[in-house]
């Protein structure tokens, strides 16, 4: 009887030491788990990145205008002569720009020319009628000089933060009219208000109010 009481008193001490080291292995199982876990959180770096928006190629770069302005000029038809602007010619905040020419060896015809990928590309040709005055709708590029966009481009910038707007279209363009020369867009706006917006000839704001 004695050694049967001895031998379930050792079982059960057994029991409990195995017990007592399973409990204290948990235990420091799930210490090393929260001291992983909380140099997890001191290593892995926070991400501090920010998506910048797409930066514009053109209208805000005064180099590439004038790398484009010039690039006209170099080309082998107008050489050493002036070059006229018929009607409009147009800005695009992709690098693209859209103009057309008076043709240097014939006053009679205009071209269509554009610049894209930063290169001219070959001219063609403007189908006209015989009610178009094209005397009257040209302009020497030398009072549309390409630099002038950029003066456009940073009232535009800063007259639609003043106001709130969200828009981000920057294409600018010109059109000449009646001797003068045009600066557009003539509108901005936000939520609740339009406004009129207009600029010198060298592109320089000279005037903003509410409609």
């Amino acid at each position: 009887m004695k050694k049967y009481i001895y031998l379930s008193l050792l079982s059960f001490i057994s029991v409990g030491f195995y017990s007592c080291k399973e409990f204290k292995n948990s235990i420091n199982d799930t210490l090393n788990e929260k001291v992983d876990s909380v140099e997890n959180e001191k290593t892995t770096p926070v991400s501090t990145h920010v998506e910048k928006e797409d930066e514009l190629v053109l209208v805000n770069n005064l180099h590439a205008l004038e790398k484009a302005e010039k690039a006209l000029r170099n080309r082998n038809e107008f050489k050493g002569k002036d070059i006229f602007i018929y009607r409009t010619i147009h800005f695009y905040d992709d690098g693209r720009i859209n103009v057309k020419l008076q043709n240097p060896d014939n006053p009679l015809f205009i071209d269509q020319y554009q610049y894209k990928d930063e290169k001219w590309e070959e001219p063609t040709p403007v189908r006209l009628s015989k009610n178009d005055k094209i005397k009257e709708d040209l302009v020497n590029l030398n009072r549309v000089s390409f630099l002038h966009v950029n003066n456009v481009y940073n009232a535009l910038v800063e007259k639609r933060k003043e106001i709130g707007s969200k828009s981000t279209d920057y294409t600018i363009y010109v059109a000449y009219y009646k001797d003068r020369v045009n600066w557009y867009p003539s509108t901005l706006s936000n939520d609740r208000y339009e406004y009129n917006i207009e600029f010198n000839e060298d592109g320089t704001l000279k005037s903003f109010e509410m409609k």
